[in-house]
């Protein structure tokens, strides 16, 4: 019990000074980074970038397709066509 005590003795000054160091020295945090020649960052700067917002020419739409006939399971496993009239 007496080594539990001594080792949180121990940490709990030399955590209040590394914090009070770090909060001393330390400037502001950063929250914005860049990652030049990244896809991502590419995707970044073009979302960013109001110059490349998408119009409604730009949207493409869902090819047709036609209707798939339905599927049902036979008795050896296999997926066949079902019979539709």
């Amino acid at each position: 019990m007496r080594h539990r005590r001594l080792v949180a003795l121990v940490w709990l000054p030399v955590a209040v000074v590394t914090y009070g160091a770090a909060r001393s020295l330390g400037g502001e945090t950063v929250e914005n980074f860049t990652t030049p020649g990244a896809e991502s960052q590419d995707a970044i700067n073009t979302l960013d970038d109001p110059a490349s917002a998408a119009t409604a020419d730009d949207v493409r739409s869902q090819p047709h397709v036609e209707s798939v006939p339905p599927l049902r399971l036979s008795l050896d496993g296999r997926f066949r066509t079902a019979d539709v009239q």
